[in-house]
This record gives structure tokens, sequence and C-alpha cells, in this order.
């Protein structure tokens, strides 16, 4: 949304401001002791010395104000700014705290998060790996401007998903079934093409499963294969959470061989693509299995997510539990109960076992669950 927006001063709506700050503490999880997490939310000790006690390092903690004082103190280049997701207003952020610093918002790095890109690169993958395990070329997303071109989408693959070249966790998503398009449908395009230009639209297939593919892009450009990680989304798309440590028979689960393959072909094509030249970090790739003819298939890109992403903290804290267990990491949101007191039933109805150094069963809030906060993120093994 603040890419979509392009301001440097781009403010979320206060309902996102409050989960930001909520969940903004989760970069802990990927931060080193000596690092420092920025956030307006401060855990408190407590909170910190139980994960802690959980094995989970413990990096330091600063507001953007504090940190600025500090960063004025200490030389510059001792700091390398590292945020969860890059946007114009996020390097404008970056240049308040680190004033002089390199980090750069660009017109091309816009291009990289644009859902476009991504249908590009299916089609170099697509073209380049020829298999019935992957869709067909003439089933691939298309781009569309008007409302003309909508309909004839629909007359053609009859059910649809309709999406905003700029949207993350499922907003920005629309479903259409046979017929013409609706009048709430249309309203959402013509505000959608005022905004970005176009929107894509493409089959909707059988779904069964839904994936990620993680990478790690380095400073030379080279891409590394992390993993994959699979996840639950509601029917429009929305993400839920994600399985820890899946074992075949569970839900959501499909423990193919062509998957890992898949994931080494799709890190191997983006190293030659050059699409990631002007970025390193963290990336993930959502992908989802689906059946065609009775047969399981793989859609091996749906959109490309150049960020640190939730299915990568569900890899790291995958790290952080028994291999034995398995479960799932969830977000929380209810608009008239705390994350507080579903924390603290939860922490009764499922007391934390720790074996071996490692998280074996029960509930545990990643995020801090004092005050009256309505979102937070926790584990659950059971």
């Amino acid at each position: 949304m603040a890419i979509a927006n392009g301001s440097p001063y781009y403010m979320a709506p206060a309902l996102l401001q409050e989960l930001e700050n909520e969940l903004s503490p989760l970069m802990l999880f990927f931060a080193n002791p000596e690092d420092i997490v920025i956030t307006e939310k401060q855990p408190t000790c407590f909170f910190l010395e139980k994960l802690n006690n959980c094995g989970i390092p413990i990096p330091a903690f600063s507001s953007p104000q504090r940190f600025t004082a500090r960063a004025k103190k200490i030389p510059g280049p001792c700091y390398s700014p590292a945020p969860w997701g890059q946007s114009p207003a996020e390097a404008c952020l970056y240049q308040r705290l680190l004033p002089g610093n390199s980090f750069r918002w660009t017109h091309e790095m816009r291009l990289l998060y644009e859902r476009k890109t991504s249908i590009s690169f299916l089609k170099e993958f697509l073209m380049k790996n020829r298999t019935e395990i992957y869709p067909e070329l003439a089933g691939l997303p298309v781009i569309a401007r008007s409302e003309n071109e909508l309909d004839l989408l629909l007359k053609k693959w009859k059910n649809i998903v309709i999406k905003a070249p700029l949207s993350s966790s499922g907003r920005g998503i629309r479903m259409a079934g046979p017929g013409k398009a609706d009048t709430r449908l249309i309203r959402w395009i013509k505000s959608t093409l005022k905004q970005q230009d176009y929107f894509i639209v493409e089959r909707r297939y059988e779904k069964k499963a839904d994936l990620s593919f993680q990478f790690r892009i380095d400073e030379t450009h080279k891409t590394h294969y992390l993993g994959t990680s699979f996840f639950m989304a509601s029917p429009e798309g929305r993400y839920e959470g994600h399985y820890l440590n899946p074992k075949p028979g569970m839900p959501g689960f499909y423990d193919m061989p062509e998957i890992n393959d898949t994931g080494k072909k799709l890190g191997e094509e983006l190293e030659l693509s050059g699409i990631f030249n002007n970025y390193s970090g963290f990336a993930g790739i959502d992908a989802m299995i689906y059946e065609e003819n009775n047969r399981k298939k793989i859609h091996p890109c749906i959109e490309i997510n150049p960020r640190y992403n939730m299915g990568l903290l569900s890899m790291f804290a995958e790290k952080l539990i028994h291999p034995e267990s398995k479960g799932c990491f969830m977000t929380y949101y209810h608009p008239a109960y705390s994350y507080h007191k579903f924390a603290g039933e939860q922490t009764k109805l499922f007391p934390l076992i720790i074996s071996d150094n490692r998280i074996f069963k029960g509930f545990l809030s990643l995020t801090d669950p004092s005050g009256n906060s309505r979102f937070g993120a926790y584990l659950l093994l059971r």
C-alpha cells in the first residue's frame, strides 16, 4: 500500500498502524544479540526474559527517537538498515534515522514489487521448464486495463482471481464467478485503475495447499535457496498462519518430491533473470499445490515478495522447536477481545513444555501480550 501510494510521507490507516506497532518486535527473531530492533512498541523485560529462557537470543530495542539520538554520537557507517519491507516512506524514515545513509527508493525497486514482474518471471520459468506438473502457458495471468477485458476473461475462464498490481497478505484480491462482474467489483476495478493503471486477472485453480519458497540474495546478487514453508489462507486469500514441522497426512501439507526441485530451479532462474540486480536481502515466492484432471500440480510462482515475510519467520521459528514437535505459527486479531486475554487463556490451556532446550509443546506468545492490543503472534505446538 505504501509503494502504491508513492509518497515518502505515506501514513497507513489507523488499524494497520496498530498492527505494525504490535507486530514489529517480531524482527527480533531475525536479529543477532548485537543488533538493534527499532520499534515504537518496546517489549517488557518480563516478556523478553521468557523468550530468552526458551533459548531465543535477545537483541537491543530502541524507539526511533532514542536511536536517532544515539546515532548522532556514533558514526553512521556502524549501522546497516534491514527493514521488513521497502517503500518510499521507509526510505524517508531511514533518512531521518541515519541522515546521509545510502538507503534509497527508485522506480526500478517499485517494478520489483509489482505483480507484472512476477508474471514475466513465471512465463520465462515455464518456458524453460515444460512439464505436466506445472500450469500450461495458455493459462498464465493476464494484465487488464478495462472492464471489457475483465468480462472477456470471465467468459474464457469462468472462475477468476483479480488482483491489484501492488498489495499484500491477501489485500487487493477479489474473486469472480461466471457471468458479468457485479457493481461492487466494478467500483473496486475503477479505483484500482485510477491508482495503479492496471489489474491482474488469472484463472482460479482448485487449490489444495499454499506454500512459499524462501531465498536470500547476497550483495553479489547470488541467490541462495533456503527451503519451503506451508501456510494457511482464507478462501479470499488472506494470510492466517504457517505450519511448523508439518508431517505427511496433515491438512494443507503435501510431501511431493517435485517441491524441493522446484525451489532449486526457481533460485537458478531468479539469478539468471537479473530481477534482483538492485536488491539484496530475503525474498519469498508464494506458490500453491492444486488439482487438475485428478492430478496434483504445482503453481511455482503466484507472486514474488522481496522482503522479510511470514514464511521466513516460520522457518526461523522451526529452528527453536523440538524436531519431534509439530504445530503452527499464527497471527491474532479481534476487534473487541484483547490479545492479553487470549494469550492468558491459551497459556492455561496449553502450558509450555521445554525439552532438550527446544520448545516441545504448548503455547508461546511471540509478541508481548501486555496491554490492550488487538493484535498478536504466537506458536502453538501440540
